[in-house]
């Protein structure tokens, strides 16, 4: 044998085969933490997908919305005896008269 390797006995040798308990305390306590790590992450990453679904949703039902007004727009029934852009009636504050359409009042009124 070589002389730089210390030699054991069989009690000796048996002592030394498994692992103290401050070695599985520490081993555990490291898995403990690794395992809090991956579940806070796993939370957050869980909370950020479900409030960016809420907002998906939200714009959808907009753009839904904004989509069947426009073609609500586009269908109505043009009335021929309306000027469907503005109406103008507003009164000169200095002669407190009321200005006809087509001037440049202060109030729009749109005809629906």
């Amino acid at each position: 044998m070589d002389s730089t390797m210390p030699t054991f006995t069989s009690s000796q040798q048996a002592a030394r085969r498994g692992f103290t308990l401050v070695e599985l305390l520490v081993a555990t306590s490291i898995l403990t933490l690794v395992i809090i790590l991956v579940s806070s992450l796993t939370h957050n990453a869980t909370l950020t997908i479900t409030s960016n679904t809420g907002h998906l949703d939200a714009d959808a039902q907009a753009r839904e919305f904004l989509n069947r007004l426009g073609r609500d727009l586009k269908s109505m029934i043009i009335r021929p005896d309306i000027d469907y852009t503005t109406f103008k009636n507003a009164i000169d504050p200095a002669t407190n008269v009321s200005k006809q359409a087509g001037t440049h009042g202060a109030n729009d009124w749109f005809a629906f």
